[in-house]
């Protein structure tokens, strides 16, 4: 849950506080019609959250094989 909270938090602020970065690119491509480029920013912002999703599932049962929930 809190992964993909961080993730939404980061693609928001990207869209309206700075002038960089791949949620910057979206709003500009958007406003700009580039299509493309908005679906690709979109590809790019899935398959990075996928990616972290399955390091930290991956990570999760070494890291917690002490707790008698997870072990």
């Amino acid at each position: 849950m809190g992964l993909g909270f961080a993730w939404v938090v980061i693609v928001v602020g990207e869209m309206t506080g700075v002038q960089t970065g791949l949620g910057a690119m979206i709003m500009d491509a958007r406003q700009l019609s580039r299509t493309e480029i908005v679906i690709a920013g979109m590809a790019v912002i899935g398959v990075a959250g996928y990616l972290s999703d399955q390091a930290v599932g991956g990570a999760g049962p070494p890291l917690l094989a002490w707790s008698p929930q997870h072990g």
